[in-house]
């Protein structure tokens, strides 16, 4: 998931760039559908987390909603920068190994 994040960013980087550097959006003027679409990858996040609790893969009694943002933040701020071409590891294509050892390292701590 969080891979897919940082390629999402990288392989479209106009959208990338338009749905985050623009001005402050205001999500509750959006649109149904432009709001699940922009809110996606912190649904994502969410499901995921959720779905591990139950066979206890994460620890138990975490807080879903801080869970997405303390990892959705870092990968945001990684594609950000990524795209500005101030870090490779997630602007370079060929960095996909380090991409997968920055994501584990990030839900490493939630983890049992």
């Amino acid at each position: 998931m969080a891979v897919a994040y940082l390629d999402f960013a990288q392989q479209n980087r106009w959208l990338y760039a338009l749905m985050f550097d623009g001005a402050i959006v205001d999500w509750r003027a959006a649109l149904g559908r432009e709001r699940t679409i922009a809110l996606g990858p912190m649904h994502t996040t969410r499901t995921v987390f959720a779905d591990g609790l139950a066979p206890g893969s994460f620890r138990s009694g975490l807080d879903l909603d801080t869970v997405v943002l303390e990892v959705w933040a870092p990968l945001h701020g990684c594609a950000s920068l990524g795209l500005r071409g101030w870090l490779s590891i997630c602007h370079d294509g060929e960095h996909h190994e380090c991409k997968l050892v920055f994501a584990n390292h990030l839900v490493a701590a939630y983890r049992v």
